[in-house]
């Protein structure tokens, strides 16, 4: 079993393009809690539970969440996360609470499961599980909107266990899923999304993620869109998506219409006249935001800034011209995934670090230092939103000695060693010697060391003569560290960004 310890992020890198322009609203604190649950240590583990609460974190942090995330928790780790979220709350004008993985209900009362719980007999309910209560107790205390959504109504193995432990017992474990709940509210209410009906059981899915989270992700960052209308879109793609067996239910007490994403409506034109001059430099000012964040998309290239600029201004002067660049950044990627590049007869480091002036095919797309990414701030918060596993940051070291800023055997552990080596790195390239890294960075990195990464592995190999270390062969994400490597480093960073660096 796995742990991941909890992590505070927050989207600087899209915080930025909103203080460069002019907000829609003032910022306002949304703090999201999102665990998921999957490597169950005495129960069969759930394909699914992580992989969601992990894409539903990435895709709040884009809608202006500060996203606290734990994921495979015991009941110790959520205990500590709740706490920490409980503080946070107090203060946000929205806070919203996802969880996916099992959940029980006794005497009427919801329940999370950990990871680490058995679940053997009725003292299990209260020292191993996790009550939903402390969650929406806390919620109690704001004075903004509030949101639950429960992906915990799989087929629960211990649901049979405790039923057995627990006859002739005073208390009642309940049928399939979760219960109904009434949560008090103080500020401006609340929501809670279950991902079927009070009492039924929801599917965790063939795919790479649950029917319900699939919508879900489809739906929630809709701009304008009310909860409410988002919800009711969610609930029909799934109804159809599981052949009517499966209805989210959804319930709410909000006194005002609650907003995930809400944006500027495109400017209207500016008509200059006698009489109207100041309204007419209020637009002014308003096109030149719109202007400076489609030069941001045009400069980086990249589609996901495109279609940044799109979701705020989706009837803009620039958004036919976003549109086509989109359609042609991913023909391209789509092109560049079918070339099968040249196989070098041996490796050769010094050849592969040749500069490459002209465009070709057979060889790896080395990036340009811009602006763009010279700017970009690079600080621990951006290094935690890559959301790197051990395996990634080996991956990482690897391609840091591969560009001869020698940071020692990769290990995954980043040191001092490490850090001077990002540093030299950063320097050499005319960036900030922050000693940190951010997605920009990091694809910058992958792109400079595609050639000598892969040599300086084959020397590595050749020279331990083909053996692993025993942290490698007992890693449970991958049987060899360097396939896992080159394959997981695109996973917390975007699949967009991952198909730039892999071809997938």
């Amino acid at each position: 079993m796995e742990q991941i310890t909890s992590r505070r992020v927050r989207n600087i890198a899209f915080a930025a393009i909103l203080v460069v322009t002019t907000p829609v609203q003032a910022f306002a604190a949304k703090v999201a809690l999102i665990i998921g649950n999957s490597e169950y240590e005495h129960a069969s583990p759930l394909a699914n539970p992580k992989n969601d609460a992990q894409a539903i974190a990435a895709k709040l942090r884009t809608l202006g969440f500060e996203t606290l995330e734990g994921y495979d928790l015991g009941a110790a780790d959520m205990a500590k996360m709740a706490r920490e979220f409980a503080r946070e709350v107090r203060s946000a004008d929205m806070a919203l609470f996802f969880y996916a993985g099992h959940g029980i209900q006794v005497d009427g009362r919801n329940y999370l499961i950990p990871v680490d719980a058995v679940m053997d007999d009725e003292l299990s309910i209260d020292f191993e599980a996790f009550s939903i209560d402390v969650i929406t107790k806390q919620m109690e205390y704001t004075q903004g909107a509030n949101l639950l959504i429960l992906d915990a109504c799989r087929d629960n193995p211990f649901q049979d266990k405790l039923a057995r432990s627990l006859k002739g017992s005073t208390r009642s474990i309940g049928g399939a899923g979760l219960s109904e709940m009434n949560v008090q509210d103080n500020g401006s209410g609340t929501g809670i999304v279950f991902a079927t009906e009070p009492g039924n059981v929801a599917l965790d899915g063939d795919g790479q993620h649950s029917p319900f989270t699939e919508a879900l992700l489809k739906h929630i960052g809709t701009p304008n869109e009310p909860i409410t209308t988002i919800m009711s879109r969610v609930t029909g793609d799934v109804y159809r998506a599981t052949d009517q067996q499966q209805r989210p239910w959804f319930n709410q007490s909000y006194t005002d219409e609650v907003v995930l994403h809400r944006v500027a409506a495109a400017p209207a034109a500016p008509v200059e006249t006698a009489t109207d001059a100041p309204a007419a430099a209020v637009s002014v000012v308003d096109l030149e935001e719109e202007k400076y964040m489609f030069e941001l998309a045009r400069e980086s290239g990249f589609a996901e800034d495109y279609q940044a600029y799109l979701d705020f201004y989706p009837n803009g002067r620039y958004a036919r011209f976003a549109r086509i660049a989109i359609e042609r950044l991913q023909g391209a990627e789509e092109q560049t995934a079918g070339l099968a590049p040249a196989q070098p007869e041996a490796p050769n480091v010094a050849a592969a670090t040749r500069a490459i002036s002209t465009y070709d095919p057979s060889l790896p797309l080395v990036l340009n230092v811009t602006q763009h990414v010279i700017v970009a701030p690079a600080t621990q918060i951006t290094e935690q939103a890559l959301n790197m596993d051990r395996d990634k940051r080996r991956e990482i070291q690897a391609r840091l000695n591969a560009t001869n800023n020698n940071v020692g055997t990769p290990d995954g552990a980043f040191g001092p060693n490490t850090r001077r080596g990002i540093a030299a790195w950063q320097t050499s390239n005319g960036l900030p010697a922050t000693q940190y890294l951010n997605s920009l960075q990091l694809e910058l990195l992958t792109s400079q060391t595609e050639a000598t990464y892969a040599a300086y592995m084959v020397t590595q190999s050749t020279s331990s003569g083909g053996s692993r270390s025993s942290s490698s062969s007992r890693s449970k994400k991958s049987n060899g560290a360097v396939n896992s490597f080159v394959k997981g480093v695109g996973e917390g960073i975007g699949n967009a960004f991952g198909n730039k660096l892999f071809g997938n």
